[in-house]
């Protein structure tokens, strides 16, 4: 679908979000400015995503993913941490690179975050 200045891409994906939080701020030209940041994981389909990583040189483990969306979407949120479908749109940034947001958010389930094995 062409959309504004370049071509737009849809996808869904399952995330866990971890975060979510509404700001309402003047911006360095007093303009005010408000919306909504999300913190998540891509989890996968069944959270092939999440599965632990080894090793013992370099980065190790997942970093999160963070974006701003409109102060609506923080509605979307229930619950925290959760699994999510999001709606991502895709399009070419102004520097030329694809750039890959949230713009839609559904509830899926909750989730449960425990030690294998007891931490043992």
């Amino acid at each position: 679908m062409w959309q504004g200045k370049g071509l737009i891409m849809n996808s869904k994906a399952k995330i866990l979000l971890m975060y979510a939080n509404e700001y309402n701020l003047q911006d360095e030209n007093g303009r005010q400015v408000s919306g909504c940041t999300i913190n998540y994981f891509f989890y996968g389909e069944h959270g092939e995503a999440m599965k632990p990583q080894e090793g013992a040189n370099g980065a190790i483990g997942y970093q999160r993913a963070k974006c701003s969306l409109p102060q609506e979407v923080r509605f979307s949120v229930i619950k925290a941490p959760a699994l999510y479908e999001a709606d991502f749109e895709m399009s070419i940034g102004p520097d030329g690179k694809p750039v890959m947001k949230v713009v839609g958010l559904q509830y899926l389930s909750d989730v449960s975050i425990t030690a294998v094995n007891n931490g043992k």
